[in-house]
């Protein structure tokens, strides 16, 4: 099953002042304080906010503050632009043996972001992946 993955600030509307220079603010977790295991159905990265939230059946199941390129504002264009992908995506792996923390591969670029790259005459980019901090960051 494919996981959908919304990217960027359209059509979002879970907004919420994040402070993106900190990990994100995580208690403890014991045995008797996780919550029943819930699968997420969808991923929605917020780029204003530095925000990842978790998705099952439309509620959020969890939030976390994240990271962008070194570029953070706008959508990415072009290969090198360091600029994150925005739009919807799915997720098309893991890479299991990634240096970062939970690493997934998303379906960038979609046809629009083809298309758009093709008429500036520029490469999409592509092998884009969305992870967390490697072990020494955290």
């Amino acid at each position: 099953m494919a996981l959908p993955l919304l990217v960027g600030t359209i059509a979002l509307t879970l907004a919420g002042s994040a402070d993106s220079s900190r990990a994100p603010s995580r208690a403890p977790r014991t045995p008797a304080a996780r919550s029943p295991s819930i699968v997420a159905d969808s991923i929605v990265v917020e780029k204003s906010s530095h925000r990842l939230s978790l998705y099952h059946n439309g509620a959020v199941v969890r939030s976390y503050l994240v990271a962008l390129g070194e570029h953070p504002v706008g959508d990415k264009v072009s290969r090198g632009d360091m600029r994150t992908p925005e739009g919807r995506f799915t997720i098309e792996a893991r890479n299991l043996e990634s240096r970062f923390h939970r690493a997934l591969r998303i379906s960038y670029p979609d046809a629009a972001h083809r298309a758009r790259a093709q008429a500036l005459g520029v490469s999409p980019g592509g092998d884009i992946m969305i992870h967390g901090l490697p072990p020494c960051l955290v």
